[in-house]
């Protein structure tokens, strides 16, 4: 199984490695609040706050992106089922449902999440990670 399968199936966060608790709240960075799909595992909030000021690319877009907050999140399998013109067909489907066609990758999809700005989110979350 390969890392991003194995990090969202045991809730692991996608930074350190490590079990986001079921107590805890599971963190995205996202740029469009209208995405459905996500295609990375969780993060710890501490975990997501050091990623955001010591990694470029992503504090290079924190002032026009939003860190997503949830409890819990639905594991998808996109799978593809078949060819057309323009390429391969792909469905999504709930993980674990009876198999069809080939997996291609996880997603998954937060439950009740809560959008926050980046910037934002970062002044409220100014404490060092553990």
């Amino acid at each position: 199984m390969n890392h991003q399968r194995r990090a969202m199936q045991e809730r692991r966060c996608t930074i350190c490695g490590t079990h986001v608790g079921s107590e805890q709240a599971c963190t995205w960075p996202l740029a469009d609040t209208g995405t459905r799909y996500y295609f990375e595992a969780p993060a710890h909030s501490e975990c997501l706050a050091f990623a955001l000021r010591s990694c470029p690319k992503l504090a290079s877009i924190a002032h026009r992106s939003y860190v997503v907050e949830a409890r819990d999140y639905t594991v998808w399998e996109r799978r593809a089922i078949g060819t057309s013109p323009e390429g391969l067909v792909f469905e999504m489907t709930p993980l674990g449902e009876p198999p069809s066609g080939v997996v291609e990758l996880f997603a998954l999809t937060p439950i009740d999440p809560q959008f926050t700005p980046a910037t934002q989110w970062l002044a409220d979350h100014a404490r060092a990670p553990h």
